[in-house]
């Protein structure tokens, strides 16, 4: 949010940072910096114990705050409201935060209980600005974020259910329940590809109309592993989408079947940074089954206080030691992300190959080609695991393969096993840019250990490829080698940019379920048993690439890559050791 200069700033951003204009309530804006890290909103209590304001005050002082902005909304501010105001601003002050500022809104009228010049701070106060004249709302508005519900009983309403739709409960009534007893997979496969294809054509139409898929997806939604199916498929691209979309379900969806939507919806909600309505969701799943196990646990995070991107912070002071795969080191190269990298390095291929085919919108290349006719042109960016496995079928398909990488050695390895048959390049933007604008099928298969993936293919020369080539992203899951690569689904893999057709699937393996657990099972088990049997610090201590797994111990990160990535400090491995 923008700097916050005067008390108008001030009343006009709380509503954005809450979600709706606050009555008879306090708020409470922990800063760090000058920036808002945290804000909390509670009910202006009747009185307020010591356990209250400890658990105040320790959500306050999270993120590193220095200071504190108070704010004290009631109709009538009097004796009682006062001693409130005092014991609040004591706790403060008392847990070490200093007061920046302190505000009373009065019915329509605002100020400030630090400001002593009378001239802009008058003891009967000033006139509450309208909100939607403010400059705050005017440039958070431009942001594309709308105006705040004017009071909390619209909030809530805003994912109240609507009328019962007779017709979607007898559907409901008639979708066949899964039997754990027997093959359960095929039925929660069938939820999972309802909630894509919902997904799908809510993103075209802004609702669903299809009732028995409504059906379907509602009655899937009860079982755990759709819902949590449903769960991972939100990416930072999509959660206005899964937002609305849920939303929009739960106001529809009917008694017996509306906590698992509630809880889908309260977790998007407070990722995009609406805490109250992610609260009263939580609110309306309760009402549905209050065992549901899934909202207390969602229930004690939002009450933690932590803000969704404080999770990095909540690992490291949680004092965990933790072992990432993704940065675990076998002679330079990554063994336990090798197994998943050749599955994916392998699909590449066949992936492009399909949407290579002018049925899917592709050019209608046969990588392969055929007698007298010119094979596909394949670009691997990348030559590592992922690359050499996509280079390795690619060649088999009978392609015109060229790997492009930094690495001469691994080059010259390449160069080697292929006897010449796969072309390679040394890695810059100008080799880069021409071999990309010969190619029928791009592959992005750079990784860069525990950091982001680079950008390697930008919008501009995506303009100039050929008409319906195809560029599938191995490194989505490390963000992506390409400037317009966003996460997409299995049931939904591809999009298209410009003249060309991505497909940027986020765990590729996940197709291949079968052959990924064993591949993978079979890479983990050596490492699992070092740990289990020798305890973490002598086996880090005996196996330096296992010693390089270790991404954060005793409160620090460990790895300076991961570090970097947050924008935190690292320290050496021997020191954590």
């Amino acid at each position: 949010m923008t700097t916050l200069t005067t008390p108008k700033d001030l009343l006009a951003a709380v509503p954005f940072l809450i979600g709706f204009n606050p009555k008879d309530s306090i708020v409470l804006l922990s800063l760090n910096s000058d920036a808002i890290a945290l804000a909390i909103r509670i009910d202006f209590p009747d009185q307020i114990g010591a356990d209250e304001l400890r658990l105040l005050t320790s959500h306050l002082s999270r993120d590193g705050a220095d200071s504190v902005i108070a704010i004290f909304y009631s109709t009538e501010i009097g004796q009682r409201e006062n001693e409130i105001i005092s014991e609040v601003l004591a706790a403060i002050n008392d847990f070490g935060l200093s007061l920046r500022e302190v505000i009373t809104v009065e019915k329509d009228r605002y100020r400030s209980l630090i400001c002593e010049d009378l001239s802009c701070c008058p003891s009967q106060g000033n006139l509450l600005p309208e909100l939607i004249d403010s400059r705050i709302a005017a440039e958070q508005v431009a942001q594309g974020r709308p105006i705040p519900y004017a009071t909390l009983e619209q909030l809530i309403d805003s994912i109240s259910p609507i009328e019962s739709d007779d017709e979607l409960n007898e559907l409901i009534s008639s979708v066949e329940l899964i039997d754990y007893e027997k093959d359960a997979i095929a039925f929660q496969r069938q939820g999972a590809s309802a909630v894509d294809e919902f997904m799908k054509e809510f993103k075209s139409q802004g609702l669903v109309r299809d009732k028995a898929l409504i059906s379907l997806l509602l009655v899937r939604l009860k079982d755990l592993q759709v819902r949590d199916y449903a769960l991972g498929s939100v990416s930072a691209e999509s959660l206005d989408l899964y937002f609305t979309a849920w939303r929009w379900l739960l106001r529809i969806a009917p008694k017996g079947y509306i906590a698992p939507v509630a809880n889908l919806f309260a977790a998007v909600a407070y990722e995009r940074g609406d805490g109250a309505l992610a609260q009263r969701a939580l609110d309306r799943a309760d009402s549905d089954d209050q065992s549901y196990a899934m909202s207390k646990l969602l229930r004690q995070v939002f009450n933690s206080g932590w803000p969704p991107n404080s999770f990095t912070d909540a690992l490291i002071k949680s004092g965990i030691t933790a072992i990432a795969y993704e940065t675990v080191e076998l002679n330079s190269t990554l063994p336990l992300l090798a197994p998943m990298s050749e599955v994916a390095g392998r699909m590449a291929p066949q992936v492009g190959a399909a949407a290579l085919q002018a049925s899917a919108g592709g050019r209608g290349v046969l990588l392969g080609g055929v007698p007298g006719v010119r094979p596909g042109k394949v670009l691997i960016l990348g030559g590592g695991t992922a690359g050499l496995a996509a280079a390795t079928i690619a060649l088999g398909m009978r392609s015109d393969v060229t790997v492009v990488d930094l690495n001469q050695s691994r080059l010259a390895y390449i160069d080697q096993i292929f006897n010449g048959a796969v072309k390679t390049l040394v890695s810059n933007t100008h080799e880069i840019e021409q071999e990309a604008l010969l190619s029928d099928l791009i592959i992005g298969a750079v990784l860069v250990h525990g950091a982001k993936a680079p950008k390697l293919i930008s919008n501009e020369l995506v303009a100039q490829l050929k008409k319906g080539s195809v560029l599938v992203d191995i490194a989505i899951d490390q963000g992506g080698c390409f400037e317009d690569s966003k996460a997409t689904t299995h049931a939904d893999p591809t999009y298209k940019v410009h003249e060309s057709i991505f497909y940027c699937v986020a765990n590729m393996p996940g197709a291949l379920p079968l052959t990924s657990t064993y591949a993978l099972s079979n890479a983990t088990l050596p490492y699992a048993l070092a740990l289990a049997n020798k305890g973490w610090k002598k086996a880090l201590s005996e196996n330096s690439g296992l010693a390089k797994g270790l991404n954060v111990h005793n409160g620090q990160i460990t790895y300076k890559a991961v570090a970097q990535a947050h924008g935190m400090a690292s320290v050496e491995m021997d020191f954590s050791l």
